[in-house]
């Protein structure tokens, strides 16, 4: 009796298992991820002109 009873848990826990794999795997995919590269140039100071007094 005993014996029936750990393997019953035992089989439980395994389906268990393999329900989980399954719902974790048939769910939604991830997001997909977009990615921008953008340069970016530096102001120069243009000769003559000042911006103090």
């Amino acid at each position: 009796m005993r014996r029936l009873l750990i393997a019953s848990v035992v089989l439980g826990v395994f389906i268990l298992g393999i329900a989980i794999g399954q719902a974790l795997n048939e769910g939604p995919p991830p997001p997909a991820t977009e990615t921008y590269v953008r340069t970016l140039t530096t102001l120069t100071e243009q000769s003559g002109t000042s911006t103090g007094p």
